[in-house]
């Protein structure tokens, strides 16, 4: 977690600087999949940002909303099943105005194919994803030899 939590702090600053995730190496779906050698580690390293919304990041091991202001709650809700109770967010990432996913809950998003999200923050924000092909994104980062997949 204290690896995403910094990759994650390192990212929210790149959305908000627009800056380079790297080489676009595929489209899929709604993912754009990018690419780039980290320069301290020289290890490849994949990033994909949902359908054009660079707040909306996916990495091997991490689901990551962001840029959303003091993240305080959320709820989410997985295809048909019923809405999740409130959860809420970790001091950290509601600072960050970030919401992650990890580890179980990941695997669920993984295997489902809609995910919807609504984040109670500076103001109330709700996103609605298919989710169907973050398998395949997760099979082009291995076929990019990227780390952690």
């Amino acid at each position: 977690m204290k690896n995403t939590i910094a990759l994650l702090f390192l990212t929210s600053f790149s959305i908000a600087a627009h800056a380079d995730f790297g080489k676009q190496v595929k489209v899929v779906n709604e993912w754009t999949v990018y690419k780039k050698i980290d320069v301290m580690t020289d290890q490849t390293e994949c990033l994909a940002i949902y359908d054009g919304k660079k707040d909306i990041q996916l990495t091997a091991d991490t689901l990551a909303f962001g840029q959303l202001g003091y993240a305080q709650a959320y709820k989410y809700r997985l295809d048909d099943e019923p809405l999740s109770s409130l959860k809420l967010n970790d001091d950290v990432p509601k600072r960050m105005g970030v919401v992650l996913f990890e580890g179980p809950m990941f695997e669920q998003i993984k295997s489902s194919k809609r995910f919807r999200l609504q984040v109670t923050a500076t103001s109330l924000q709700t996103f609605d994803m298919n989710t169907s092909s973050i398998s395949s994104v997760l099979t082009e980062f291995k076929t990019q030899g990227c780390k952690g997949s």
